[in-house]
């Protein structure tokens, strides 16, 4: 016979588990959104290789992905090479074209994050990079003057 505190427990564990299972449906819902509303204001070939790629990342990997920049216009970006001169000029971001994201990655198993604080060798490790070589978009976290792990831009349209 199940004692009225192991039965107790039991409903706390399933309510808790719920409650995850519920918030993560929200958190991914919110997730799309976001992620549609980014692409969906780039250039209109970037926006079917974008959503490739993070269809991919989320599909190869056990990482998600939340794109925290899209499209600039030319006054955003003056305002972040105001912020840090290691940053593109509005007149060569691809940002500002339309043609690049930057996204950071978030795992709900493990409740860990990459971020661009995190060094190279830790998004190496996630396999992303090599999913953005395979699109034909160029990593920042390659760049040789300035760390930026969270930025994919295209190197050539077709």
């Amino acid at each position: 016979m199940i004692s009225r505190n192991t039965k107790a427990n039991l409903v706390s564990y399933a309510i808790v588990v719920l409650l995850y299972f519920v918030a993560m449906h929200i958190q991914q819902y919110s997730k799309d959104s976001d992620t549609a509303a980014e692409l969906g204001i780039l250039e209109p070939d970037a926006q079917k290789i974008f959503r490739d790629f993070v269809t991919a990342i989320e599909t190869e990997t056990d990482w998600n992905v939340h794109i925290s920049s899209g499209k600039r216009t030319p006054e955003q970006q003056a305002e972040l090479k105001g912020k840090d001169p290691r940053n593109a000029a509005a007149f060569s971001s691809k940002h500002v074209l339309g043609q690049a994201i930057d996204i950071n990655l978030y795992s709900t198993y493990t409740l860990q994050y990459i971020r661009k604080s995190d060094s190279k060798e830790e998004w190496l490790a996630t396999g992303v990079p090599a999913i953005a070589k395979r699109f034909g978009l160029k990593w920042g976290g390659d760049f040789k003057t300035y760390h930026d792990p969270v930025h994919f831009e295209f190197t050539d349209l077709p």
